[in-house]
């Protein structure tokens, strides 16, 4: 009775914790990418290359069945792992309980995560036609699945510190160069 629930609560925090262990690379005891985030990494690869052969009509053509299963098997990948991360965060303590939860919700790694692969359950989802260009803008929404890669690679972290510290040196060469694109052009008309 009393001890049987009480080791399955305790094999369940056990698997959970784990898991947030094998899904967290800041609770990571050991430098370098776990085996769950080597995969998905791979599958975040994976899924640009897909996007690219989704546009080479020689190829998209006759192996279109193959490459719409392999994107659904990404998509649900994809999809598990948010699920899974949703899980394990309670290991957290900043994200303990449903608030926690809803907090981590709304942390940019978990939007990016949500990202990753809900714009194209929607597309798959719901009805569309081949020229349908708002939902085909949804599939596109896939090149977001790089953020994803941002977490494990510390060559990103270093990057975003200096976008941050040039952020307004670079604001002002992006305004600089919208100005001459926009006087270059009223100049060729």
């Amino acid at each position: 009775g009393v001890s049987m629930v009480a080791h399955q609560v305790a094999v369940h925090v056990g698997l959970r914790r784990r898991l947030y262990e094998e899904m967290e690379p800041s609770a990571r005891a050991r430098p370098g990418l776990s085996r769950a985030n080597t995969f998905i990494v791979l599958l975040v690869l994976l899924s640009f290359v897909l996007f690219a052969l989704e546009t080479e009509p020689t190829i998209a053509t006759p192996y279109r069945e193959w490459i719409g299963i392999l994107n659904l098997a990404v998509l649900v990948a994809f999809a598990l792992e948010y699920l899974t991360r949703l899980w394990v965060v309670g290991e957290d303590s900043r994200y303990r309980g449903a608030f926690g939860r809803v907090r981590y919700m709304l942390s940019p790694s978990a939007l990016a995560d949500l990202a990753a692969f809900l714009p194209e359950l929607l597309w798959v989802i719901m009805p569309h036609t081949e020229g349908d260009d708002m939902l085909m803008f949804l599939r596109v929404l896939r090149l977001v699945r790089l953020i994803k890669i941002a977490r494990f690679l510390p060559a990103f972290r270093v990057l975003g510190v200096a976008l941050r510290r040039a952020r307004s040196q670079l604001l002002t060469a992006l305004a600089v160069a919208l100005a001459l694109v926009f006087v270059s052009s009223v100049l060729l008309y």
